[in-house]
């Protein structure tokens, strides 16, 4: 896995870390929001997964990586 995805893995599972969190402190009783919660957490950070694995098909990661490694590579 590259730079570039490994980002963009991270960046959608803070995406839905943030979000099943949000949804777990909407319920009015505790079961129900951690239910709530983590299923939308699970939910969420499976479809960041398939997300991240479909733009490795149809995106050039390596070349992303090459991009970036000689942009920063002078400084």
């Amino acid at each position: 896995m590259g730079v570039t995805q490994a980002i963009a893995f991270i960046t959608f599972n803070i995406i839905a870390i943030v979000v099943a969190c949000w949804v777990a402190r909407q319920p009015k009783s505790t079961p129900a929001g951690v239910a709530l919660g983590a299923g939308c957490g699970v939910v969420l950070m499976a479809a960041g997964s398939a997300l991240v694995g479909l733009f490795a098909h149809v995106l050039p990661f390596g070349q992303m990586d090459f991009w970036l490694a000689s942009w920063i590579g002078p400084l």
